[in-house]
């Protein structure tokens, strides 16, 4: 089966945050960062949200792949970060876009979302009636930071992308092996749910 990436978009938050800029904030030096990371720089969010920050991204690779929303069979966004436990971040994509003709699926694999998603876009262009995918990921990971923590927080900033994927021309994915290890995740933790703002509430 053929797959090839037809369009590409992207978003980046204005505010540069540099490892000197984390000087300020931890115990930390732009040395310390670069030779354990080899990061320089990283973007944050000056009031976007995650799914704002998707939507420019998704636009971007629609406008890149020369596309109409109405053309996508299907968004599939990768986010450990979403702005609402409900709608999902890919049904309020589905909605700003107009892309009437397409289902949306979230998942949360954080780092490897982007393999994810873009695996299961491939499984599903395997169907007759799908034809092009969008394939999301999104972050807005400073929102949700412990700035105290001087290991983490150099990390982790926040950013958008999007891939317009579909049947037309000759390219093809080799394979793909996917995996989890679920033992270290009380390694990495971020809590979800704000007991002060139930999903239910009594009048």
């Amino acid at each position: 089966m053929n797959y090839t990436i037809l369009g590409t978009g992207s978003y980046l938050p204005e505010r540069v945050v540099t490892n000197e800029d984390m000087e300020a904030l931890v115990d930390t030096s732009d040395e310390w960062i670069r030779t354990r990371t080899g990061i320089k720089t990283r973007h944050y969010s000056t009031g976007e949200t995650g799914w704002y920050m998707a939507l420019k991204a998704c636009e971007r690779a629609l406008d890149s792949a020369g596309m109409e929303a109405k053309d996508i069979d299907a968004i599939f966004v990768s986010t450990a970060t979403p702005d609402y436990m409900v709608p999902s971040t890919s049904c309020i994509l589905q909605g700003e876009l107009g892309a009437e003709n397409a289902f949306a699926i979230d998942i949360n694999v954080a780092c490897a979302g982007y393999i994810y998603v873009m695996d299961m876009a491939a499984r599903y262009l395997a169907s007759p009636n799908i034809n092009h995918v969008l394939v999301v990921s999104a972050e807005q990971l400073t929102a949700r930071t412990n700035f105290a923590d001087r290991n983490t927080c150099v990390l982790f900033g926040d950013a958008a992308s999007a891939t317009v994927v579909g049947k037309e021309g000759s390219g093809e994915i080799l394979t793909s092996i996917l995996g989890a290890d679920g033992t270290g995740g009380h390694l990495l933790v971020s809590k979800n749910f704000d007991p002060e703002n139930p999903f239910l509430k009594e009048d």
